[in-house]
């Protein structure tokens, strides 16, 4: 039988969460605080913290028995163990305040994104390419636009 060894070494994980847009300011503070208590609780770190403020939502959350139709959004990166990140993230869902949240591992490392040579050749050759398409499509569509006619 094989054994999976997990990697223990922490990762940066994003954390993006909503709370309803009518929540009182100190409402919003003891929720963020309280994520922060649960963040602490499974050993990871808040590297960075953005307020993103107040938006429209795309469709209506149901939340403790009303419809939002805006909501606060917040963005953390924070640094978790991978074998931690499982039961952070159940017990989040449980967090009653929150409307939505997404965590997903982080594509850069220490603030900064992680690109390499080839990576950003690859990068480039696409938006090229995008570009050769579009003006190709721009002048076969001029071609084929039918003449006018007078009647």
């Amino acid at each position: 039988m094989i054994k999976i060894i997990a990697d223990k070494q922490a990762k940066l994980y994003e954390l993006t969460y909503l709370l309803p847009a009518d929540f009182t300011d100190s409402k919003r503070v003891a929720t963020s605080e309280s994520i922060l208590k649960l963040i602490t609780k499974y050993k990871g770190k808040v590297s960075q913290t953005q307020d993103w403020g107040k938006k429209d939502l795309a469709y209506k959350i149901k939340h403790q028995g009303k419809f939002c139709t805006e909501a606060v959004y917040t963005h953390q990166v924070v640094k978790f163990s991978p074998d931690k990140v499982q039961a952070f993230e159940r017990e989040l869902l449980l967090e009653e305040t929150i409307l939505r949240h997404l965590l997903v591992t982080s594509d850069t490392q220490g603030g900064k994104e992680i690109v390499t040579k080839e990576g950003a050749s690859a990068i480039e050759s696409k938006v090229v390419a995008k570009k050769k398409a579009a003006t190709k499509t721009g002048v076969q569509a001029k071609k084929k636009a039918p003449a006018k006619t007078e009647v």
